[in-house]
């Protein structure tokens, strides 16, 4: 299986780039990788990623991959509207 596709995603993640800081996350995510997941999210939210402020919000309403945290979903969950309008 040829996983340079995934070196190049992250090699552009670790530059900066916030649609890669959120497609990592995403693979992250399907193996389960809740934690490296929620860091890329973050990572991406806090760069101004709707998509991804959205999910990091549902990570913390779940407290999958961080610690469940009902004042950072709330942020997020705003940040991520305000970010939608």
């Amino acid at each position: 299986m040829d996983f340079s596709h995934i070196e190049n995603i992250r090699s552009a993640a670790e530059k900066g780039d916030l649609d890669s800081q959120f497609r990592l996350a995403k693979i992250y995510a399907s193996f389960n990788e809740l934690f490296m997941a929620a860091v890329w999210f973050e990572r991406a939210a806090k760069g101004g990623h709707a998509d991804a402020q959205l999910e990091t919000a549902k990570l913390y309403e779940r407290g999958a991959g961080v610690e469940k945290n009902a004042d950072k979903a709330a942020y997020w969950f705003k940040m991520a509207e305000s970010s939608d309008s």
